[in-house]
């Protein structure tokens, strides 16, 4: 499942995705890229969530996960982002609820499990911070980069990483 969700989510982004403006998403995609990598650093032995697959192992499933589900992701967000404040909202609640539905799709079809007091309810705020923050780094790289410190700390303590 989640081997289906990385090549449907690839398929669509090779066929829809602006790609002439990849060097202008590039930096948002490393920003991505460099947050999931700290996070694996962090919870190395304690996740908090932890995807699940019969056929690929787990290192491979994050890498999977982290340059190609997220990726392009990214790359489908950023090329159809509104730039009117009335559609942003709408915008980003439809990816928000996108994803959160394929996440509880997964935890119902046991490829994902949750940890340390983590679960879906949780997931719904976390995308809910990070599709804004995706788009924030896209504008002000910097200001991303220094709100994204306080949101880290912030989960590191209420999950208890301190």
């Amino acid at each position: 499942m989640n081997l289906s969700l990385a090549v449907i989510l690839l398929v669509l982004a090779l066929r829809y995705a602006k790609w002439s403006k990849w060097q202008e998403f590039y930096p948002t995609i490393l920003y991505m890229v460099m947050l999931n990598l700290l996070y694996s650093f962090i919870v190395k032995t304690n996740p908090l969530w932890l995807y699940k697959s019969s056929l690929i192992p787990k290192g491979l499933l994050d890498i999977i996960i982290i340059f190609i589900v997220e990726t392009s992701m990214i790359i489908l967000f950023l090329s159809y982002h509104p730039i009117q404040w009335k559609r942003i909202s709408l915008y980003w609640a439809s990816w928000i609820i996108v994803f959160s539905a394929i996440e509880y799709i997964f935890f119902l079809a046991d490829r994902m499990d949750y940890f340390r007091g983590w679960n879906m309810g949780w997931s719904v705020i976390f995308y809910i911070i990070m599709f804004p923050m995706l788009f924030l780094h896209y504008k002000k790289p910097i200001v991303a980069l220094l709100l994204s410190i306080p949101f880290t700390l912030g989960f590191m303590w209420i999950f208890d990483y301190f």
